[in-house]
């Protein structure tokens, strides 16, 4: 199933008339690899949207769009724990556990605190 960053993609190739493999080349990357992430076997790269945007001369709105497409694709989240601190990694393991637990209301209130810094 094509993902919400993979209908935007097909949608910039299509305007540009290219082709699949006309996109991964310019992303240097395979036909494969841009198609599992045009259908979510694959994670959109993070500098993905701006490289594109850049790459293809997207407006601001356009590549707002193309990033809110990204985040709407994921289906897996990677952090880098490397260099946390104890109370970092403590954290980020107990979000990830109690996460599918979360109601709607602790979801707001977490994003809230986290975009605003205030819940």
């Amino acid at each position: 199933m094509i993902t919400p960053f993979g209908k935007s993609l097909r949608n910039i190739r299509m305007d540009r008339g290219m082709l699949l493999k006309d996109m991964a080349q310019d992303l240097d990357v395979t036909s494969s690899y841009l198609s599992a992430v045009e259908v979510g076997k694959r994670n959109v790269p993070e500098e993905w949207p701006r490289k594109i945007g850049k790459m293809y001369d997207l407006s601001d709105e356009e590549i707002e769009n193309l990033e809110a497409a990204a985040t709407a694709s994921a289906s897996q989240i990677k952090l880098d724990l490397s260099d946390a601190t104890h109370e970092s990694r403590e954290l980020a393991v107990a979000f990830a556990r109690r996460f599918n637990d979360l109601t709607p209301k602790d979801q707001k209130e977490i994003l809230s605190l986290l975009k605003d810094g205030r819940p």
